[in-house]
């Protein structure tokens, strides 16, 4: 399937948003990941479907919607229509997960499901037939730049290991803490969905900031 690299528009200069979605992707970015905050499922606020119907207007990447929020089945809708390829929803908040991921697709998207730092796989193991991403929070969720939490990189590797077993190919993503320093780490694990948010948009240099950490994941990964 490949390495997606995904830059992390929350840590986007908003004031020249269109400006730095052209660089990363000069810089080869696969997709572009929005994060949905209500300030009640996380303690932040954060992007509408309306910001994602903008975006979808200057770039032709694909969109990723990581809905932090409570309730997600009654946004669903709103979020596919504005231009989400991917929804990914945390499956605590979902009274039918199967429901919400099958309401997803027919919506036209693609289903992903999160799991926070604390949560096992076990939680989301029966779904994985239904889903076309499993994202892992990295991070504790709800803000940007906090450093990559290393204790996650056995669950990523048997998750992979556990989907290669029973011939699944879907995306593993990480969130949170993705730079140079653990790119190729979270790559050798078995993440192939790298979300990066300040080492791309607080660098000097998107443009070779996104290339270099494809560069770096792909290295890791053709050594093993």
């Amino acid at each position: 399937m490949g390495i997606l690299i995904v830059p992390s528009l929350l840590s986007a200069n908003l004031a020249f948003l269109a400006d730095d979605i052209v660089k990363v992707e000069m810089g080869g970015a696969d997709a572009l990941h929005i994060d949905v905050m209500d300030g009640h499922y996380v303690d932040n606020f954060a992007f509408s479907a309306d910001f994602v119907a903008a975006v979808k207007k200057c770039s032709n990447l694909m969109i990723s919607s990581h809905l932090m929020i409570d309730n997600p089945d009654k946004f669903l809708a709103i979020f596919a229509n504005a231009g989400s390829d991917f929804i990914v929803v945390h499956p605590e908040v979902c009274p039918d997960v199967s429901k919400t991921l099958k309401r997803i697709r027919d919506l036209g998207s693609s289903p992903g499901l999160c799991l926070g730092p604390d949560q096992p796989f076990g939680v989301i193991k029966p779904y994985v037939r239904e889903l076309a991403l499993i994202l892992l929070m990295t991070v504790e969720p709800g803000f940007g730049g906090q450093e990559f939490m290393f204790e996650i990189l056995p669950k990523i590797t048997d998750i992979r290991e556990y989907l290669n077993s029973v011939g699944i190919k879907i995306y593993i993503g990480c969130d949170g803490g993705i730079n140079l320093n653990t790119v190729g780490i979270a790559a050798r694990a078995g993440a192939d969905y790298l979300i990066a948010g300040n080492s791309i948009f607080h660098s000097s240099n998107i443009v070779q900031s996104t290339r270099d950490l494809r560069k770096v994941a792909e290295e890791a990964i053709s050594k093993i």
